[in-house]
């Protein structure tokens, strides 16, 4: 398997420092990291980089596959909003903290939809 490089901007300096590092065969996650030259390289944020595309082309080699999901990320206000609650999700948070209190809001559940199929 042939070594694979990264079109990213974000990574052409280091790639440029380090031209036989191969993403799939490095650990980054060792002591091995400081036998690359990191010289005017923000070494933390390009680490963190190298190691997101590490865990995807791990999945699927394709580079460009990888990069198009680094650079897809959910809309500001998909990330706010919070999933909604159902009746099910409800009781079992209660159930967690006691049995009687999500029997109790068992049933309140249900009386609310048996009202609700009721209208």
């Amino acid at each position: 398997m042939s070594t694979i490089k990264i079109s990213d901007d974000d990574l052409n300096t280091f790639y440029n420092q380090n031209p036989d590092f191969d993403i799939l065969q490095f650990n980054l996650l060792n002591g091995q990291v400081n036998s690359l030259n990191w010289e005017g390289v923000e070494q933390e944020t390009t680490l963190k980089l190298l190691k997101k595309y590490q865990r995807l082309l791990r999945i699927n080699p394709n580079p460009e596959i990888a990069k198009r999901l680094l650079n897809t990320s959910l809309s500001p206000q998909a990330e706010q909003t919070p999933a909604p609650s159902s009746p099910t999700t409800n009781i079992e948070s209660v159930s967690a903290r006691s049995p009687q209190a999500a029997r109790s809001a068992e049933s309140s559940t249900e009386g609310q939809n048996l009202a609700a199929s009721e209208i």
